[in-house]
């Protein structure tokens, strides 16, 4: 009876590992497809665009419509006129939470287990 059942066990373990397994190659499939798609047909000719044997691996690799994006956009100055704003965001946002945490975790005051409520709500329901 104990064999039967440690079989049984043993059965639904590898059961659900190959369930699980199967699952993730299967999501893993659903995202990854589109990504993969649209790096190859950014890297085609546009002669095969109109040919229908070519779906995945272009005969002819060409990064023309990437130097195309990077003239028409401006890109490095975009570039760095990104991380410049998102450098110093960063910045004051990582002083402003220290010094908030710091107040929090070493001193006692009237309404700071409601606070620490609150910052434990805006992490648990948090927009996205």
């Amino acid at each position: 009876m104990i064999k039967n059942k440690k079989a049984a066990r043993a059965a639904a373990s590898v059961g659900y590992s190959v369930f699980r397994f199967a699952l993730l190659i299967a999501i893993g499939y659903i995202v990854i497809y589109p990504v993969i798609y649209m790096i190859s047909s950014s890297v085609k000719t546009p002669a095969a665009f109109s040919d229908p044997s070519i779906i995945y691996i272009p005969k002819k690799i060409t990064f023309e419509y990437y130097s195309i994006a990077v003239k028409a956009l401006d890109y490095v100055s975009s570039l760095l006129s990104t991380l410049k704003y998102e450098l110093v965001s960063a910045v004051i946002e990582i002083l402003i939470c220290s010094f908030i945490a710091y107040g929090l975790a070493r001193f006692d005051f009237k309404g700071k287990r409601f606070l620490n409520l609150c910052l434990y709500l805006l992490f648990w329901f948090r927009r996205k």
